[in-house]
């Protein structure tokens, strides 16, 4: 296998209703420069990382934990809302990394396989981000707590920009994943690393 860094992060939704804990399968690559700011969203700067984004007003911004820069999460949809769709971005020192996109994509579906109950690969696609080459990747699986068993969506991009790589998780619940997704997908093209 090639070299192949992962974290497993556990987050505990603060900011969610539900007592179902949020999954997310962190790898180790991405980053870049990014989009202009979206009209009526906010921005954010990490000076400790050296970049900035932006996100929409609506959605609800957490900084800094142990592993994530940041982490920001939808508004409740209405009163049965029981999980909050949510982005976060881990920012990790990578100095040589070498496999390169590709091979440690091979590496990370199989890896993917091998853990996640019931995973299903939905897409997987390289793009230029931040004038360097992305992976995004997007599947679903199934996490189980308190004997529930509850399906999730994620699309994972990621990038090595001057051996710092950025990783972007974007979780949600089937149904309202796609309904967020473009919005997801334009806070990481916000990105821009200084």
């Amino acid at each position: 296998m090639p070299e192949l860094y992962h974290n497993f992060l556990y987050l505990k939704q603060e900011n969610m209703k539900s007592p179902f804990t949020t999954f997310f399968f962190v790898l180790i690559f991405l980053t870049g420069k990014a989009q202009l700011k979206q009209p009526g969203w906010l921005s954010h700067t990490d000076t400790a990382r050296h970049f900035s984004f932006s996100y929409p007003k609506d959605w609800t911004l957490k900084l800094p934990g142990t592993q994530t820069r940041f982490f920001v999460t939808t508004q409740e949809e209405n009163d049965s809302d029981d999980f909050r769709e949510n982005l976060n971005c881990i920012v990790k020192e990578a100095p040589g990394f070498k496999p390169g996109i590709p091979a440690t994509a091979a590496a990370l579906k199989e890896t993917l396989k091998e853990r996640m109950n019931n995973f299903m690969l939905i897409d997987t696609a390289y793009i230029k981000w931040n004038n360097v080459q992305a992976l995004r990747l997007s599947y679903r699986f199934t996490i189980t707590e308190n004997d529930k068993e509850f399906p999730v969506e994620i699309m994972q991009q990621m990038a090595v920009l001057n051996g710092i790589l950025y990783t972007f998780t974007y979780t949600g619940k089937p149904g309202s994943f796609t309904k967020f997704l473009p919005l997801a997908k334009k806070i990481i093209q916000s990105v821009q690393v200084y």
